[in-house]
């Protein structure tokens, strides 16, 4: 199902229930995967989609604008600059046999992210990040480790521009049980007894949170207006289970 909010509090089911990833440029266009793939476009909110064509079997997707954006599969990221009708491939990360790598991407303006997961070792999944400061014309490896700076693995980022970004960590049984911690520069917040999950920031302020309960697999979406140092837990919904 999908849900729309404007203000972060209240929120109200579009009824549509085929779109698996979302990325929102203003009130109005949007962009998103269909179940099976394709890239759609909304004009109206979110009321009416439509195939905008492209790449298929893609895992992701990030617009920064109603024109430019990309979208990932496996190791390679495709940048459009005029909503889809033209893409331009950058492989990233070969995919090994057997074990392809999963993207994530998060972009704000021309700063653009891609996390790629690749195979586990050591109980721990390893990854790559690169950033693009121009668009997608240039990439560079950020992180290549399991753990930044002795801090937990990353699992999802958001993007501010300019270079500033929200990462989300992860640790599996940190504790005797999981938790999320999410880092902004200096700002540490660790969320005990949750399951990581998609993160989103509008501004370096104001940000959304969905964490999953590992008991029950209920989430609940977080909300901060202060860059991360505090945490108001607005909505538990099963219709925001996958």
């Amino acid at each position: 199902m999908t849900i729309r909010t404007t203000d972060g509090v209240h929120w109200r089911s579009l009824g549509v229930q085929h779109l698996m990833r979302l990325s929102f440029v203003d009130a109005t266009h949007g962009f998103a995967l269909e179940r099976d793939d394709f890239v759609m476009r909304t004009t109206d909110g979110g009321a009416t989609w439509t195939p905008i064509g492209g790449p298929s079997r893609l895992q992701s997707i990030c617009f920064s604008t109603a024109n430019t954006g990309w979208v990932a599969r496996n190791g390679t990221i495709w940048t459009t600059h005029d909503a889809g009708t033209h893409w331009r491939r950058k492989l990233l990360l070969r995919a090994p046999d057997g074990n392809p790598p999963l993207p994530e991407l998060s972009c704000h303006g021309r700063d653009v992210w891609a996390m790629i997961t690749t195979g586990a070792a050591a109980g721990s999944q390893a990854y790559a990040v690169y950033r693009s400061r121009n668009a997608g014309a240039t990439w560079r490896a950020v992180y290549r480790q399991f753990l930044l700076n002795g801090g937990p693995r990353i699992s999802a980022i958001a993007a501010l521009g300019g270079g500033d970004t929200v990462l989300e960590g992860s640790c599996a049984a940190c504790r005797g049980y999981p938790t999320v911690t999410i880092i902004h520069g200096a700002i540490r917040k660790t969320f005990s007894d949750v399951l990581p999950g998609p993160i989103a920031f509008e501004d370096p302020l104001h940000g959304l949170l969905a964490l999953p309960s590992p008991r029950t697999g209920l989430p609940s979406v977080w909300r901060t207006v202060d860059g991360g140092r505090r945490w108001t837990r607005v909505l538990t919904s099963s219709g925001l289970k996958p």
